[in-house]
């Protein structure tokens, strides 16, 4: 593939195409349309003194596109490889950068004259080799001030000797090879907003890191320096923005992702137990934290000091089908106490409390529910006000309640509305809800307490409410954060992990969620608002409504290792026992820098970690002469069921040793090697090639292909 737009096909999840170039419409710059216009008529006849061909006078508007100059945005850099502050086997890789926007290396040229050659560039410095990274200005780069800017405007620079960066710099050649488009599929990355195909920029490097030392690149931008990049001379000072910079060690016998990733040694989330268990008591512990319980500090309401279990919503092991908890009105009533131990399990009461504080926390929350609830009150209200209207008239008048609960007054004809008011009077005008100390105290027979008695009594009827309400749905707000909740959104992370024991450095941990937790969760957020009987049986009669949410399994990873830093992208599909895609994904989330949270719907059998597909490495093989290739398109005499992208066999052909502008600094001579490559895949793909003799296109995406090391994945079967 090319060029983006072109009618690409949906990637697959776990795979990845390459793409030669996402070119903006616009490079960042000012710029100016002018609009000149002709007033004249269609007569052809030269001597009519009417006609018209009258100029108008120019009108010329300015603009700027504005885009990245001298700072990248936070989120811009997604991947840095080989990961910052890492130590690995990295001696045969080029360093490269992941971009969020994939137009961003064509935004802007190194001159005039190079538009379309990306401005980005990886520099790659040993620590012996001179170079300074400082903060300066705009001002200092010598390039002219766009609109918006200033000469002042802060931005980190680096200088290094002229001699320096053009040996290790690539050439204006280099450079349209070095950038390309990755597209992959984002449903399986966890922290992507996005779904779907999403693409991505990669800058790569031309320089290997040298063995057993240390480096640092540079994300650099090569912005009005074309005549300072081979073929042309370099001055003595070469002074560049870095819109990026990270450290890394290459070491002979460093891990892979691979190897981090095989050495977590996953287990079921819960306390190491240590001890013996001689005792009953210290079998009863051992018992508690196999079924990941903890013991926690507890300060009772009467302010008594005691050790109390609790186990937060992700549990080492399916939990057994219980009949559900019955009452759930309030913390206290979800407190279960061992007679046994002596001990109380505050798990469901905790995760109650939690609930209403968070549900207070959230404002637009809290609104929404409070109105929802309001608005449930009323029609309940509303409907014993139809029927004792439908009751009193439905023998004189073709009323019926449910065209009364539709319409509401306007379904009574004006007469019976006449004849209502002056009958009822009072009764009907006055709010049924609203009770004072003198309608108390009025007689049973009045038409207001009669009114009152007759709501109370469908209020206090369970069963007559859930008549009413059946056809109610629940308001799309409440709905939507009740749906995150559910998801442990917003849940602090010492209620998912009380204790850090149980999710040390470098682990990786399964568990299943606890449905009696989550239901207790949203128990506390509905709760508030309540504040009398008729509250109650409201909230008891929706509660079913309210809690609707995913039935069966739901399982799920904890991932506590460096490799979730330093490969932010990594991918995640997980399986069920039939080996196919569990479909249903929950939540995927980096919780912090070095946490990942995955919870899918149903019960995990394997789960598959993978490198991620938009960081695919571009590697050589320094152990062989001769660099193997990949098929772009099937020659008729290729292996049966040879697929693009396989790799050819080295009989066929090779594209010959790696050429090295200099072998001392180990930079690549890459606009070489994608000629050499270009020659190799024209004798391979020679049944394919157009029949004028000319020859086959060839792209940075396609030399992309050639050099990509294939991407390391690990499963785990629990």
């Amino acid at each position: 593939m090319t060029e983006m737009g072109k009618g690409q096909s949906t990637v697959p999840a776990g795979t990845v195409a390459l793409i030669e170039r996402a070119v903006p419409a616009l490079e960042a710059g000012e710029y100016a349309i002018t609009v000149e216009q002709t007033l004249g008529n269609r007569n052809t006849r030269p001597d009519r003194r009417d006609a018209i061909d009258v100029p108008s006078a120019p009108d010329t508007k300015r603009f700027a596109v504005r885009g990245p100059r001298v700072a990248l945005d936070p989120g811009d850099c997604v991947t840095l490889f080989p990961p910052a502050n890492s130590e690995g086997l990295y001696h045969n890789t080029l360093p490269h950068v992941v971009l969020a926007r994939p137009t961003l290396p064509w935004m802007r040229s190194p001159g005039d004259a190079y538009h379309g050659t990306p401005w980005l560039a990886v520099l790659l410095f040993g620590d012996d080799e001179p170079v300074t990274a400082r903060r300066g200005t705009l001002g200092e780069l010598g390039l002219p001030v766009e609109y918006g800017e200033h000469a002042d405007d802060p931005c980190d620079l680096i200088e290094t000797d002229g001699p320096l960066f053009s040996a290790i710099a690539p050439s204006l050649l280099d450079l349209p090879w070095l950038a390309h488009v990755r597209r992959v599929c984002a449903d399986i990355k966890p922290g992507l907003p996005q779904h779907g195909d999403t693409d991505f920029a990669v800058v790569v490097g031309n320089r290997l890191p040298a063995p057993n030392s240390r480096s640092t690149a540079y994300l650099v931008s090569l912005e009005g320096h074309a005549d300072h990049i081979q073929p042309h001379p370099a001055p003595a000072t070469v002074r560049l923005a870095s819109l990026a910079s990270w450290r890394f060690t290459s070491v002979d016998d460093g891990p892979t992702f691979q190897d981090r990733v095989k050495a977590l040694k996953p287990c079921a989330l819960q306390m190491p137990y240590s001890g013996s268990a001689t005792t009953d008591a210290e079998q009863d512990v051992a018992d508690a934290f196999a079924m990941g319980y903890v013991a926690v500090d507890h300060q009772t309401r009467q302010g008594d000091k005691t050790v109390s279990w609790y186990r937060g919503p992700l549990v080492p092991s399916a939990p057994c089908p219980s009949t559900p908890v019955s009452d759930m009105s309030a913390a206290d009533a979800l407190v279960r106490y061992d007679r046994g131990t002596g001990m109380m399990d505050v798990s469901y009461a905790a995760a109650w409390q939690l609930g209403r504080l968070l549900a207070v926390q959230n404002r637009a929350f809290s609104i929404a529910l409070y109105n929802w609830k309001r608005t449930v009150a009323q029609k309940t209200a509303r409907v014993v006000e139809f029927r004792r209207i439908a009751s009193t008239l439905g023998t004189v008048l073709p009323l019926d309640e449910g065209k009364l609960r539709k319409e509401g007054a306007a379904s009574v004809p004006r007469a019976a509305a006449a004849f209502l008011a002056k009958t009822l009077g009072p009764a009907l005008r006055a709010n049924p809800l609203v009770i004072d100390a003198r309608t108390a105290a009025a007689p049973p027979g009045h038409q207001r307490l009669r009114a009152f008695r007759e709501l109370a009594s469908v209020v206090n009827n369970r069963a007559a409410l859930a008549a009413i309400h059946e056809d109610t749905t629940v308001d799309s707000v409440v709905e939507e954060w009740l749906s995150h909740l559910r998801a442990l959104e917003g849940v602090p992370f010492n209620y998912l992990v009380p204790d850090e024991r149980a999710l040390p450095v470098e682990s990786l941990r399964f568990f299943y969620v606890d449905p009696v937790w989550i239901d207790s969760l949203v128990h506390g957020a509905y709760s508030i608002g309540r504040a009398t009987s008729a509250d109650v049986n409201h909230d008891a009669t929706l509660a079913s409504k309210v809690h609707a949410g995913a039935q069966g399994d739901v399982s799920g990873f904890l991932l506590r290792s460096s490799v979730v830093s330093g490969w932010p992208g990594l991918e995640v599909t997980a399986y069920g026992s039939d080996n196919l895609p569990i479909s249903t994904v929950i939540r995927q989330e980096r919780i912090s820098a070095t946490v990942l949270l995955f919870i899918v719907a149903g019960a995990i059998h394997h789960v598959d970690i993978s490198e991620p597909s938009e960081g695919l490495h571009f590697g050589v093989d320094l152990t062989s002469p001769d660099q193997l290739l990949r098929y772009i398109t099937v020659p008729a005499d290729a292996p049966e069921n040879t697929q693009r992208g396989d790799q050819v066999a080295r009989a066929t052909k090779t594209a010959g040793p790696v050429p090295y502008r200099s072998s001392s600094t180990r930079v690549i001579d890459v606009s070489t090697l994608a000629t050499k490559v270009q020659d190799a895949l024209q004798d391979i793909h020679a049944n394919n090639d157009p029949v004028d003799g000319s020859r086959r296109p060839f792209t940075a995406a396609e030399l992309a292909v050639q050099m990509v090391e294939g991407v390391q994945a690990v499963r785990f079967t629990l």
